[in-house]
């Protein structure tokens, strides 16, 4: 909101610049690959999580 408010100010839209791009960065869709190592990753865990409880 802030960065909104006082965007007429070239200041304010060179300070938040980084943290735009941060943003824009962190929200963008995973492609494939990161979708496969995200699966691949979780069975592990859920791999590992059976181990512990079985002993």
């Amino acid at each position: 909101k802030l960065a909104g408010k006082f965007s007429k100010y070239k200041v304010v839209n060179i300070l938040f610049y980084p943290g735009l791009l941060l943003q824009k960065i962190t929200t963008k869709e995973p492609d494939n690959d990161q979708i496969e190592v995200a699966i691949s990753s979780f069975k592990k865990v859920i791999e590992a999580e059976e181990a512990l409880k079985a002993g």
